[in-house]
């Protein structure tokens, strides 16, 4: 993660969305998504947690994917 973010800056590109996904909150992340601009604008940070401790689907995770999944 690192290491891309310093390709990045060395390329004159600026990062304007990071999207950190983990299993549950027991686990570290283990996917990483970017949105890179030639232009700095805001930067936003988001975590998503795919699973709850209790292994239910969280809330942010359901939500995200409600298109997608039958009624």
């Amino acid at each position: 993660v690192v290491y891309f973010e310093e390709l990045v800056r060395k390329h004159q590109l600026f990062i304007e969305e990071k999207l950190v996904i983990n299993q549950t909150p027991a686990h570290q992340p283990f996917r990483v998504f970017y949105l890179i601009a030639q232009k700095e604008e805001s930067f936003t940070e988001t975590y998503l947690t795919i699973k709850s401790s209790n292994e239910q689907y969280t809330d942010q995770f359901k939500e995200l994917l409600k298109d997608y999944y039958l009624q």
